[in-house]
């Protein structure tokens, strides 16, 4: 799907005793490590002056610092604390969200900020994903191509043709390319995503992308004007049974039409 960091998780999994470390020496590689991952992140957001405005809104915000029990002392915890922030700030910015769509109105900034940090630890709620994406459509598989390289880091794509538009800059009979890590590599082999299923044609699936994460992050440059219909999955595609949508790649939240319209509006 997206790779999201989980914080949390991540710094658990590094503070556990590797090669003989200890759990300080561990969480001190684990920020090194995110430092330098923020960093390269960074030169992909655009706007920098903008996500400055962010990075600020966003340090704001009363969001719940995370706490691992093995991490005892003060700097440590602010250290984490500050990474995190520049994570959500860094995943509103890749997401295409701008200061001014924070500073709309208080209810606006908390909600979009409460969603990109559910986001990250792997929590948030349809409805926040559906906050996050800037596409949100229903729409049917038209085919797979499962080996299809655009110099972007995925392997293939799936189209879908947009029947019904929640959400987003398309429109009805649009079709969108759906980039997924899952394919044929080159050579041969081929990647299998666990978070990603195959779609059969002609499914009926409803789709939460992001068209700003895929210029951002995955396009090379110039990549994004080659293929101005690709999107990538805020979260694994839904197939829709009548009212029901029916997650698919192991999200473990089912939803129905009826919320997921009412949360685009």
């Amino acid at each position: 799907m997206l790779g999201s960091a989980l914080l949390l998780c991540t710094v658990a999994a590094s503070a556990q005793d590797q090669g003989g470390r200890s759990q300080e020496e561990s969480t001190k590689a684990f920020l090194a490590h995110k430092r330098d991952a923020q960093q390269r992140r960074s030169g992909k957001l655009g706007d920098l002056a903008d996500f400055g405005q962010v990075n600020a809104i966003v340090k704001a915000a009363r969001l719940t610092p995370p706490s691992p029990r093995f991490v005892t002392d003060d700097a440590t915890r602010s250290a984490l604390n500050d990474a995190f922030l520049v994570d959500v700030a860094q995943t509103l910015s890749i997401y295409g969200l701008q200061a001014g769509d924070l500073r709309r109105s208080a209810e606006a900034s908390t909600a979009l900020v409460q969603a990109a940090a559910a986001h990250i630890r792997g929590g948030a709620t349809v409805g926040q994903e559906a906050l996050l994406a800037d596409t949100v459509v229903i729409g049917h598989v038209s085919g797979t191509d499962e080996a299809e390289q655009l110099d972007d880091g995925a392997s293939s794509s799936v189209s879908v043709v947009v029947d019904q538009v929640l959400k987003g800059k398309v429109k009805v009979g649009d079709t969108l390319k759906l980039r997924r890590t899952s394919g044929k590599l080159p050579d041969g082999r081929r990647l299998s995503a666990s978070d990603e299923d195959p779609l059969a044609n002609g499914a009926s699936v409803a789709l939460l992308a992001s068209r700003s994460r895929y210029e951002k992050e995955l396009a090379p440059q110039g990549g994004s004007a080659r293929c101005p219909g690709c999107v990538v999955e805020v979260v694994p595609v839904f197939l829709v049974n009548g009212q029901s949508l029916v997650p698919t790649g192991g999200y473990p939240t089912a939803t129905t039409l009826d919320a997921l319209t009412a949360a685009t509006k």
